[in-house]
């Protein structure tokens, strides 16, 4: 299965290197939820729409050469062999009457905004979780009446609530003494639950991050580390990130009005309808200790950041900003400091980070 999408820019900083396909919501990412649905199917997906029966159904009767199209929007291509590369190449509208079209009249449910995942996270997780159960494909564990524990899991003495929803603690995770767990909660594989965390519900927590302090509400993309004291809340995190100890996050603004955010591509200000928001950011952000992070804010992939001052608005990517100076992160030392960092956790910087990194672009500051 492979997967087109035209609507990267609405989901910036995030995607600036990461696939629309690999971003988590829920209990899986995008493209695991059609994977799961449609196993070894030789289509192309939009990854933003979320599987259903009809839509499935429907995808699965498609001939080849054919869209499915809703409203000028494609849903799926089933290509022949010579139209692949015309998806490769970018599919448009003008090339529509290459493809035989199939128009799709059913309702669909479509992702439009990093603000859609965080406030349908929990009831995502509640809807997967009921999936997973009804077709009897995890079990909970004897001692909890909604609590998934993989037996290769490592769980010591802590607190786990689920009478508000389902917790699902997946293989390798590690949870230590002392934590608080309150369900719907999710932590994918080898993640590590430090002592006396304080986990609240709606969180999605990828493989191998690292977690400790007060988090809630929130997507934490793998290898991400939030591994000290501290607040994050209705925010999400892309891959390889590092929060400093005590780095907080403002997620309410003192006068409890709308969040107000910086769009990444025009700069200028929009109202996002919602009184919450956090922290976005890219692939590989590190930020330091005690750092102050105020709401709205966007942070891009490839940036360092230690200074005292508050941190707002939209930063670029590939920032270094050390103290009151800002200046290029440059690729060559972007590039050292994230193989270091992989290297610590037994990775291995390879080709694809490197197509990553050479597509992104500096800011002159």
């Amino acid at each position: 299965m492979n997967f087109f999408s035209h609507r990267t820019n609405i989901f910036f900083p995030l995607t600036l290197s990461m696939p629309l396909q690999d971003i988590i919501f829920g209990m899986s990412t995008l493209g695991e939820k059609w994977k799961a649905v449609l196993p070894d199917f030789k289509v192309w997906m939009e990854p933003t729409v979320l599987p259903d029966a009809e839509l499935v159904h429907t995808i699965k009767t498609m001939e080849k050469g054919s869209l499915l199209i809703r409203k000028d929007n494609i849903l799926a291509c089933h290509p022949q062999e010579d139209q692949i590369r015309i998806l490769q190449e970018g599919l448009t509208a003008e090339k529509f009457h290459l493809f035989k079209t199939i128009p799709y009249h059913g309702k669909i449910k479509q992702i439009e905004s990093l603000q859609y995942l965080i406030e349908n996270n929990k009831s995502q997780i509640l809807h997967e979780w009921n999936q997973k159960t009804a077709a009897d494909t995890i079990k909970t564990t004897p001692e909890y009446s909604r609590t998934f524990i993989h037996p290769k899991a490592r769980v010591s003495s802590c607190i786990i609530d689920d009478s508000e929803g389902p917790v699902f603690i997946d293989r390798g995770v590690t949870v230590m003494a002392g934590a608080r767990i309150k369900g719907p909660i999710v932590f994918l594989e080898g993640a590590l639950v430090k002592m006396n965390s304080e986990l609240y519900p709606g969180s999605t927590f990828g493989r191998h991050t690292t977690l400790n302090g007060e988090i809630k509400n929130v997507i934490i993309h793998d290898f991400s580390a939030k591994g000290h004291e501290g607040y994050l809340g209705d925010s999400i995190l892309g891959r390889w990130n590092n929060l400093g100890a005590g780095t907080t996050v403002s997620n309410l603004k003192h006068t409890f009005s709308p969040i107000l955010l910086e769009n990444w591509n025009s700069g200028k200000i929009e109202n996002i309808g919602s009184l919450k928001r956090g922290l976005i950011t890219g692939d590989f952000v590190r930020l330091g200790i005690l750092s102050k992070i105020n709401n709205g804010t966007t942070i891009g992939s490839f940036t360092s950041i230690a200074t005292e001052a508050l941190i707002q608005g939209r930063i670029s990517e590939l920032t270094w900003w050390a103290g009151n100076e800002r200046i290029n992160y440059i690729k060559e030392k972007a590039r050292l400091h994230a193989f270091r960092q992989m290297n610590m956790k037994g990775y291995a910087w390879d080709d694809q980070w490197e197509k990553v990194l050479s597509q992104l672009n500096s800011k002159d500051f």
